[in-house]
């Protein structure tokens, strides 16, 4: 459950001040949005999986809805805004590596509490949720109707930090008692609990009752802490071609394997190889199918985890 959105990725050669006319060597077209991202990637590791969202009634809307469909994503709960357009976030990456993102959050700040059945979630293994969807008074009100309906029908509840706005830090801090996973990086961690300390954090964010925290790491991999077990997992060595998206790819690996063996070595180390694989080629969506992972784990002899 959260965004869906169209990233339109424009390369330049660097930014200036002094033109106010750049000219872009590259401009790439995909889907994105963390949950959509997520939802997709779960797909095509074999996971059943439904996606809650809103798209605009527009030529964007239905590009994300015919992916949703090529990628076996059921999409009955995603929504159609007559009034609003489809999410875009605008991507300008220079040469050096610098960044700058410009977002349109459309039809996904409308998304309502009206738009979240509890058919779609009963008899599910996990709702997983981007902070994202909390930015706006009422997808986030949607939110805790999925949340509580989650809870009330013993559905495992995930959400991934996201972004790091002080209106969203507030509204994360709001609903972590009603989740089970928690998927965050160091900086978010640090900035929810407004301690530089991991231990600290850790600490503060275990004490809202988590029963697993998964800390994406980057390049040095994942820790994993399941009530009093702890599990740091070494990323894998690839390639870094595109680091787009890789946190959501993590979460999928994860979930899925999770899900499949409430084996949190086992889902650290099924997360880092979707990441790794999704870094090593263009776009969020390049995430890899189970049979891939299978290969990639077999090269890095951990066949034990399939």
């Amino acid at each position: 459950m959260g965004d869906v959105n169209i990233d339109i990725i424009v390369k330049i050669g660097n930014f200036s001040t002094k033109s106010t006319k750049i000219i872009a060597k590259n401009i790439g077209l995909y889907g994105g949005g963390s949950a959509a991202n997520t939802a997709i990637a779960a797909a095509r590791l074999g996971a059943k999986t439904r996606f809650i969202g809103k798209i605009g009634n527009d030529m964007l809307g239905n590009f994300l809805k015919n992916e949703f469909i090529k990628n076996k994503v059921n999409i009955e709960s995603l929504a159609i805004d007559e009034n609003e357009k489809t999410g875009i976030m605008i991507f300008f990456i220079s040469s050096r590596g610098e960044r700058a993102v410009m977002g349109y959050r459309g039809a996904n700040r409308n998304l309502k509490p009206e738009d979240v059945k509890e058919e779609t979630i009963i008899g599910s293994d996990v709702l997983h949720i981007s902070a994202y969807t909390l930015l706006d008074k009422f997808p986030r009100m949607a939110a805790l109707k999925a949340l509580n309906l989650a809870l009330k029908n013993n559905v495992l509840t995930s959400l991934d930090a996201g972004s790091h706005s002080k209106t969203l830090i507030k509204a994360i801090k709001k609903i972590l008692e009603k989740v089970d996973i928690f998927f965050c990086n160091e900086q978010e961690i640090q900035q929810i609990t407004n301690t530089k300390n991991i231990e600290h954090a850790l600490k503060e964010i275990r004490n809202l009752g988590l029963k697993i925290i998964a800390l994406k790491l980057g390049e040095k991999g994942c820790l994993i802490e399941k009530e009093k077990t702890r599990t740091r997992i070494p990323a894998f060595n690839v390639q870094v071609i595109d680091a787009t998206g890789a946190g959501d790819a993590f979460n999928a690996g994860f979930l899925v394997k999770y899900i499949e063996t409430r084996d949190i070595l086992k889902a650290g180390i099924f997360g880092n190889a979707v990441a790794a694989l999704t870094i090593s080629k263009v776009g969020a969506r390049s995430t890899p199918t189970k049979k891939e992972v299978k290969n990639f784990l077999k090269t890095k002899k951990l066949t034990e985890i399939k």
